[in-house]
């Protein structure tokens, strides 16, 4: 199973995006924050305020009880009818007010209207229940620094954490809604920024409705300043730092990510390409590449190398099989250009008739093993082109016309029409060397037998073509060497020795492989190809 291994640009792909969510990310974390601390400040105020209504409904309560007792008057409908959207839930279920100011979300607005004065003095009622109050609400601001405001149902302030008693808010919008029965909160501008205390921009609001059964008796307006980021974010700095230790651990396992999957691997592949270059003879694929692209650049390498040092091999063995080949019909040239040269050789016409024959034959062989070369070294340098070639079709051709010759050839197909990725002409030049070898080396009467097949090899399919004739066959000494260019057991029979070297090279560079069979009777190749299916 191939290993995964993630690509390059997954890698640069993740570094990045780590490299841009480490600021968006502070930056969320520090707008998450201030939004928590204005939920906190929004939560203490609802808490108060919850507190205060409670008080102020108790001492209004007792307001009513006392007038009752004392004959005194009293309108049984008292206060603002409660809108039905804003009715308490049922008794036995906890009816919890939870904080939801988003200061991502929710408008400013702006700084509210002064209180106004008004010609109608507070209800006595309220007036009196606030009175009542006053002390706990003075008590507690310089702790809590909240403002507190009750106003009765017409939006009278009755008891103030400040001036404002007698006047009348009603032009806030919190103070009409909270009047019907809403629990409201909501975010204003600050007038100014003192030079001292907390440094935020905005200020919260809450108005929390004094509700008795389905009357609104009136309603606590609470205000407060959150705490401003910076002061939070120092309350919070031993977070803070342990927060930026792990940023840090995240950006140095990012850097040692980057280093192990291309730092590393790249420079060993500069090491291996510096032993190829100084002479190595090959270099082994990356045991730990990292990326795939590094995997695939490693093999590449690999095979770079492997390639130019069998192609220097090769080179050394041609160089060493073409001074061979040549070397004997040269060395024959010199020596009778040199006797007929030599004028105190008393030759005969025959002689010299027999000489210039021989110069002839060493002429014409030199020009066959020139042919031969540029065929193997056409086969060496092929590369297929897309192409394709029906098998049978070029088998039935070829058997055709050496038949029309008078040659003993026969062929058998497996049945449906196989085709490969080769050109036409290549595959007729690997069918025509061995035919011709066969006949060459053997009698004019010998048989060939040519059989087509699909077979399955290493899971995969591959066509066979098998060629067998019943000639001499090849000897087990000589059947290590047959494909080793100039050699030849035919010399002297013009034998040049290239034509299996020929049909190996062109076998190769399209995929394939031949064998030769050394159990049967005389000669037998296989050649298998890649089909297209």
């Amino acid at each position: 199973m191939k290993k995964w291994r993630p690509r390059l640009r997954s890698i640069l792909l993740l570094v990045n995006l780590v490299v841009l969510l480490l600021p968006l990310g502070g930056i969320a974390v520090f707008r998450l924050y201030e939004t928590e601390l204005v939920k906190q400040t929004e939560a203490s105020l609802i808490g108060q305020g919850t507190l205060v209504a409670s008080m102020f409904r108790c001492e209004m309560a007792r307001q009513f009880d006392l007038a009752l007792d004392q004959g005194e008057p009293f309108d049984l409908a008292y206060g603002n009818a409660l809108d039905p959207r804003f009715a308490p839930r049922e008794k036995d279920v906890y009816d919890t007010i939870p904080p939801k100011l988003d200061i991502a979300t929710e408008p400013v607005l702006p700084p509210g209207k002064d209180a106004v004065r008004v010609s109608l003095p507070p209800d006595i009622f309220s007036a009196a229940a606030g009175e009542a109050i006053l002390p706990v609400i003075l008590s507690s601001k310089n702790t809590t620094l909240t403002g507190t405001r009750v106003v009765d149902y017409l939006g009278t302030v009755v008891v103030s954490s400040g001036t404002e008693t007698g006047l009348s808010l009603l032009a806030r919008e919190e103070v009409p809604r909270a009047l019907k029965g809403e629990h409201v909160s909501l975010l204003r501008e600050r007038e100014e920024t003192p030079e001292i205390g907390r440094q935020s921009r905005v200020r919260v609001f809450v108005a929390i409705p004094v509700i008795y059964g389905n009357r609104v008796w009136g309603a606590v307006v609470l205000s407060r300043t959150p705490l401003d980021l910076n002061k939070g974010l120092y309350l919070i700095r031993w977070h803070l730092i342990k927060a930026g230790g792990i940023l840090l651990g995240v950006v140095l396992l990012v850097s040692a990510l980057t280093t192990l999957a291309i730092s590393r691997p790249v420079k060993a592949l500069i090491r291996q390409a510096e032993q190829v270059v100084s002479g190595g003879k090959g270099a082994s694929p990356l045991e730990r590449p990292g990326t795939r692209e590094v995997a695939q650049l490693s093999e590449a390498l690999s095979r770079m190398a492997r390639t130019l040092s069998e192609r220097a091999e090769q080179t050394r063995a041609f160089a060493n099989n073409v001074s061979h080949g040549f070397k004997t019909p040269l060395t024959s040239l010199s020596a009778t250009v040199e006797l007929l040269q030599d004028p105190d050789m008393d030759m005969s016409d025959q002689e010299r008739e027999r000489f210039l024959e021989m110069m002839e034959s060493d002429i014409i062989r030199l020009d066959r093993l020139v042919k031969r070369l540029m065929e193997l070294a056409k086969a060496d340098a092929i590369e297929p082109r897309g192409g394709s070639v029906d098998v049978q079709q070029v088998l039935d051709s070829l058997a055709e016309k050496y038949q029309n010759q008078g040659r003993d050839i026969s062929v058998t197909h497996g049945g449906d029409s196989y085709k490969v990725a080769m050109a036409q002409e290549s595959l007729e030049s690997i069918l025509i060397n061995l035919l011709e070898n066969a006949w060459f080396h053997g009698q004019e009467d010998v048989q060939v037998r040519v059989s087509t097949s699909l077979q399955l090899a290493d899971e995969e399919e591959r066509v066979v073509i098998r060629l067998s004739d019943d000639g001499p066959g090849i000897s087990r000494g000589n059947a290590s060497k047959i494909f080793t260019p100039f050699f030849t057991t035919a010399a002297e029979n013009g034998g040049s020795g290239m034509g299996l070297s020929i049909v190996a090279s062109l076998v190769k560079s399209h995929g394939g492989t031949i064998a030769l069979d050394q159990e049967a009777q005389g000669a037998s190749f296989a050649i298998s190809l890649p089909p297209i299916l």
